[in-house]
């Protein structure tokens, strides 16, 4: 996890050939904090002008979390969305938003190499197993 960091989002600035949702992720020009999630919203990837201030990253699935953070924004996240109760909380299309627009720091580690995404326990599995 990022020094001092509560919540870390492990990414690339390098997608493989078969990577989803390229450049969905984007990091601050001077730190690896995110700035905004294009996974979610109605914002695409090419209506936002990068060139300026921000870095392009890809989500290699992997977030690193503290738990006891977790746990308490995770529980802030259910009452303030009553309509999450009972359904199933996707961590990118719902908990890092939320953590965003409370104004959370939201860190990244930029592996540097191609990846696909281990967002699965199976996926993360076959990597270890390829990478072997």
């Amino acid at each position: 996890m990022a020094k001092g960091s509560k919540i870390t989002w492990v990414v690339t600035s390098i997608p493989g050939d078969n990577t989803q949702n390229v450049g969905r992720v984007l990091t601050s020009k001077d730190s690896d904090k995110v700035e905004f999630n294009l996974e979610v919203g109605s914002l695409s990837p090419e209506e936002v002008d990068t060139n300026a201030r921000y870095n392009r990253r890809t989500s290699v699935g992997i977030l690193v979390v503290s738990s006891e953070y977790f746990r308490e924004r995770f529980s802030h996240l259910l009452r303030e969305t009553p309509d999450l109760d009972g359904k199933p909380v996707d961590l990118y299309r719902d908990f890092i938003p939320f953590v965003l627009t409370k104004g959370d720091p939201v860190n990244t580690f930029d592996i540097q190499k191609p990846a696909p995404d281990l967002g699965t326990p199976e996926r993360l599995r076959r990597f270890v197993q390829e990478a072997k």
